[in-house]
């Protein structure tokens, strides 16, 4: 029987698999205006590509491990990849999550010499003095660049997927 905490691959798997999700949702949010089907594509078919891809490598690893294919095996423990996926895709959709990895990223993709003017004021009255010039916000910048939600996204499916991979496989490859 094969011991699931042993040098599996699981991990190199995982991060090669991850790094492919990684690359889809960019390019995914990079034309995500130019698709009417942005939001089934992001949370039915970006988790059943994740399940796809994790039940893949289940299969391989069972053949590396085992020396045999079980592919029910195989694809039940593909399936904690797509709650991963969704926990992912809940965490992101939250604003303030995606705030850290837009603020590493937004200086790559938004001029701030062209960037819309949203002045902000101590107070609400009408009298007050406007401070603070413009300043760049996480719904600017993602108005700007579509790509840098799509990182943000990314950052969080990026570590789910490897999860999902490496407790799937861990199950999986057990002979």
């Amino acid at each position: 029987m094969a011991n699931p905490d042993s040098s599996d691959g699981s991990f190199g798997y995982g991060v090669s698999s991850a790094v492919i999700i990684v690359i889809i949702v960019v390019f995914l949010f990079r034309f995500s205006s130019q698709t009417s089907y942005f939001t089934i594509i992001l949370y039915l078919g970006i988790p059943l590509i994740i399940y796809i891809i994790t039940s893949v490598v289940n299969i391989i690893g069972q053949q590396s491990s085992c020396n045999s294919i079980d592919a029910g095996k195989a694809f039940l423990y593909g399936l904690p990849s797509i709650g991963l996926t969704w926990l992912g895709l809940l965490i992101s959709s939250i604003s303030w999550c995606r705030i850290p990895v837009v603020s590493v990223f937004a200086s790559l993709f938004v001029d701030k010499t062209n960037m819309p003017i949203r002045n902000s004021s101590k107070n609400s009255t009408a009298n007050s003095k406007m401070c603070c010039g413009s300043q760049l916000t996480l719904e600017i910048a993602e108005e700007v660049a579509p790509t840098l939600k799509g990182m943000a996204y990314s950052f969080y499916l990026f570590f789910t997927t490897l999860f999902g991979i490496i407790i799937g496989m861990g199950f999986a490859i057990v002979c």
